[in-house]
């Protein structure tokens, strides 16, 4: 777990006990010393969800997070956050590419695909980008509101009325993408989003291995309750291995 004069955070990653590999990864890169001032640190945390029964999953969330993380190896230019945001979502787009390009060398990666939530944090602001459903959750006052949308059917559905979030839950095509980085199609759009931060907000960032098998409120229980990020980490961890262990489990807790 690492320590800062402002952040505290801790991240992990488990195979799960129904799943072979780990096609999850995830990345917390400190972009600049404790020692430097306020505006110049920033730190970069990322989940990604190698797509589920396509080829090469774990080449592809690996590679996202490494590019992710060799994106950022430089100071950040400009000032603006409006800069910032499109900073990080450029740089979605062009992992998104470095993705399909190599798996246009491998002809049995050729549809490799990944999750990305990602959240970049610069002076006094938190920006994330987000392609899948993979999330990412903030604890403010006690109250847990999650900051991303999923990008997949049964979620169109819910939001065109045809489907109720139960129904959803045990839909055969409850895990199907609309939207992802890597695969055949260009990504056309990345959810991004510019938030405060304020002393004591939580933040999780999660693989659906984890936040489908750890109920919202226990989520936000034990964020309330547990202020150290490595122990909060591995109650939720528990938890998910508790309710089943379906699928891979990561995620990344941030304390301000």
């Amino acid at each position: 777990m690492k320590r800062t004069k402002s952040l505290n955070y801790y991240g992990f990653t488990h195979t799960g006990l129904k799943r072979e590999k780990n096609e999850d990864a995830y990345i917390i890169h400190d972009g600049a010393p404790d020692d430097a001032a306020p505006g110049a640190q920033w730190w970069v945390f990322a989940v990604a969800d190698g797509i589920g029964g396509h080829s090469c999953g774990d080449q592809a969330s690996a590679l996202a997070c490494r590019k992710l993380k060799a994106l950022f190896a430089g100071p950040i230019s400009g000032s603006e956050v409006k800069r910032y945001v499109k900073q990080l979502e450029n740089r979605v787009h062009e992992i998104d590419r470095c993705i399909r390009d190599a798996a246009s060398k491998e002809p049995q990666c050729e549809d490799m695909g990944t999750t990305l939530s990602a959240m970049l944090v610069v002076a006094d602001v938190g920006i994330t980008a987000h392609v899948g459903d993979s999330r990412i959750y903030r604890l403010r006052e006690g109250r847990l509101s999650q900051l991303t949308s999923d990008h997949t059917f049964v979620q169109e559905m819910i939001d065109e009325g045809d489907l109720t979030p139960a129904a959803a839950a045990k839909h055969p095509l409850r895990n199907m993408l609309t939207r992802s980085v890597g695969t055949q199609m260009p990504l056309e759009q990345v959810e991004t989003r510019v938030l405060d931060l304020a002393v004591g907000d939580r933040f999780l960032i999660s693989s659906d291995g984890l936040h489908k098998m750890v109920p919202a409120d226990e989520i936000a229980e034990t964020l309330k309750n547990i202020g150290d990020p490595r122990q909060a980490a591995d109650r939720l961890l528990r938890a998910a291995l508790e309710n089943g262990g379906r699928d891979n489990i990561t995620g990344i807790i941030i304390r301000i």
